[in-house]
């Protein structure tokens, strides 16, 4: 294999082993020139034509003061993100990165923060629990299509988080509020543990940040916690899309609270079986 792959103009270089070791022992690393320029242009180009569409089912606002787009699913309808997904190698690196024999596309996620929309209102939240899955093997790719610095939303982490309990969602955006705070599968609200607002207690944990170029890229588990500040920069808009993807380990597990939609498999699939056998979710990558 060289150094990158290209099918379809759509190039992402492979993972390398010190890479892959931070992934598993911290839960999230960060992946400079993940994607060429020439990729990084045409998803930003889909981002664009995405956002300037008439609204679909899954976009979103998340503030009254600015934007701060969400939209999912786009690989079905947009060429470049498709090209993505299905063409090039994204699927061997997640299946390399977790240890899978099989990796399945899970889902997309399209993130647009605009600038002036500084309103520092952190969302601190786990994947995992939005999700109609559980499992060690869950990954997200997020891959910025612009540059991005603390004061612009970077991502922020929280070390060590991927090792402790999960909570239950918050719902996102100006109508922010808890919905049954405490940790997933929790039966009573006698052991529910609230979620901690990590920013306003810096010391008492370890929040790392990444300044990103476009083409950069931020593998992370669905376990760990992590945020993202306003955009106060005046003119650098912050875009990025992230492909979430599963291996061996995932099964389909129903969460209490605010769910989304996409990712949970067809009417019927029963309960803690793999997601491995749910035809919504397409086979990308076989390890030989």
């Amino acid at each position: 294999m060289t150094d990158t792959e290209t099918i379809h103009h759509v190039t992402v270089r492979p993972l390398t082993d010190d890479e892959i070791a931070q992934f598993r022992s911290e839960g999230f690393v960060h992946l400079p020139g993940f994607a060429a320029p020439e990729t990084v242009e045409r998803l930003l180009a889909d981002a664009d034509a995405q956002m300037a569409a008439p609204p679909g089912p899954y976009s979103t606002n998340l503030t009254k003061d600015g934007t701060f787009y969400q939209d999912r699913d786009m690989y079905r309808s947009r060429p470049a993100f498709n090209d993505y997904v299905m063409a090039s190698n994204l699927a061997e690196q997640a299946g390399r990165a977790m240890g899978s024999s099989e990796v399945r596309f899970y889902f997309d996620h399209l993130f647009v923060l605009a600038p002036n929309t500084a309103k520092d209102q952190y969302y601190w939240h786990q994947d995992q629990p939005y999700w109609g899955a559980s499992g060690n093997d869950i990954c997200s790719f997020w891959l910025a299509l612009t540059d991005c610095a603390d004061d612009s939303g970077a991502l922020e982490f929280v070390r060590g988080t991927d090792r402790g309990p999960l909570y239950k969602p918050v719902k996102f955006g100006d109508n922010r509020d808890t919905v049954d705070a405490g940790r997933v599968n929790t039966p009573t609200p006698e052991d529910a543990e609230p979620q901690p607002d990590y920013h306003e207690h810096p010391n008492d944990y370890e929040i790392v940040t990444f300044d990103v170029k476009a083409g950069d890229a931020i593998l992370f588990n669905t376990k760990i916690m992590h945020s993202s500040r306003g955009n106060h920069s005046v003119d650098q808009r912050r875009v990025a899309y992230s492909t979430r993807w599963f291996g061996d380990d995932a099964i389909f597990e129903r969460k209490p609270g605010f769910q989304d939609p996409v990712t949970y498999p067809e009417d019927g699939f029963p309960e803690g079986e793999s997601l491995a056998l749910a035809a919504k979710f397409p086979l990308r990558w076989t390890a030989r």
